[in-house]
């Protein structure tokens, strides 16, 4: 009686199909990481850009520019350098509103603090970047 042994039986297709379904879920696997890795990338990119030592030393004095500022503009520029500081990276328009709302409550609307945002951006006195988050720029100086 010989037996016969084959190389490749009735388990090969479904070793094959295993197989191919592992490389497909390596794949995936792969691709989803790969993404990742690309988003910590741009993080990192954002926080380098905004922590360059520089904004701890970002304060920039009141008491030096007080006829500039109406109080609210004066308060969220207060908050934005305080969150940068304690947080270390930029801040968010969200950020910004929950923060400067805890602090001082019945003070100013939502779109009175972004507009209080746009406006310390456009006077140089935040930057952003990237979209949607800001930095406060360092004292001229120091």
């Amino acid at each position: 009686m010989m037996r016969r042994e084959y190389s490749r039986g009735v388990g090969s297709v479904t070793e094959m199909y295993a197989r191919t379904e592992t490389e497909r879920m390596q794949a995936e696997r792969i691709g989803f990481l790969e993404a990742k890795v690309s988003n910590l990338e741009k993080e990192n990119a954002s926080l380098k850009a905004a922590l360059t030592g520089q904004t701890i030393e970002a304060e920039r004095s009141y008491r030096d520019n007080i006829a500039k500022f109406d109080q609210v503009s004066e308060q969220v520029l207060g908050v934005v350098t305080y969150l940068v500081k304690v947080w270390k990276r930029p801040v968010s328009y969200h950020e910004i509103i929950r923060a400067f709302q805890a602090k001082y409550p019945n003070i100013a609307k939502e779109e009175t603090i972004t507009r209080r945002v746009r406006e310390l951006v456009e006077e140089k006195w935040l930057a952003t970047p990237e979209r949607g988050v800001f930095i406060p720029i360092p004292k001229k100086g120091t």
